[in-house]
């Protein structure tokens, strides 16, 4: 921190420090047991006081504390503690499009397990166990016994899993660092201080 320092006692501005590229950790987390389990190109939606702030979509991690993997370490710049995170954990398809076809298959296929429908979604196995769980779905129930209620809870976990961010990974943990020397007292060509002549910056004091 001590580029900051400089910067500050020479009176250049620098805006609020914190880390980025992290890790998120999450309230009463449902997954430690499928720390490991990626999923590709999923969309997280970032809501904050009921109002969706953001969305993004990537590969995700389970770890055993809560989230990581490309598309959680882009958001976590601009993630805080207590903020919702809705995952969608069926690439492509929206809540809309996951519900008609599910009904489609699950009509077709009543005395297939219903697992066994979901499984041709690509859905790691232990996962789907799991949703089952949540969802308070016998795992070995065949689809012709499948309620409204239980398809619709299956489909809101699926397609909106929610998750109370805890905090997200400190500077130890971080890759870099959001946040410093204000770009728009720096010249952009040279990288000399608009306000301190022979005064430089470059890398990541600067708020880049």
């Amino acid at each position: 921190g001590d580029g900051y320092r400089f910067a500050e006692e020479l009176g250049q501005p620098v805006t609020g420090i914190r880390p980025a590229l992290a890790a998120v950790y999450v309230r009463s987390y449902s997954f430690s047991d499928l720390s490991g389990i990626s999923f590709g190109n999923v969309t997280i939606s970032l809501f904050r006081e009921n109002k969706k702030i953001r969305e993004s979509s990537g590969d995700l991690l389970l770890t055993h504390k809560g989230l990581s993997g490309p598309v959680i370490l882009h958001l976590s710049r601009y993630i805080d503690a207590g903020d919702l995170l809705k995952v969608s954990f069926l690439p492509g398809m929206s809540p809309e499009e996951l519900r008609k076809d599910l009904l489609e298959k699950i009509s077709a296929h009543g005395t297939r397990q219903l697992k066994t429908v979901l499984s041709g979604y690509g859905l790691p196995e232990r996962f789907l166990k799991e949703i089952l769980s949540l969802a308070e779905i016998p795992p070995e129930l065949k689809c012709a016994h499948i309620t409204k209620d239980m398809r619709n809870r299956l489909l809101g976990l699926i397609t909106g899993f929610p998750f109370t961010v805890e905090s997200c990974g400190g500077f130890s943990e971080a890759m870099v660092t959001a946040g410093g020397v204000a770009l728009e007292d720096v010249n952009p060509k040279t990288m000399e201080s608009k306000l301190v002549p022979g005064l430089f910056f470059t890398g990541e004091v600067l708020d880049i």
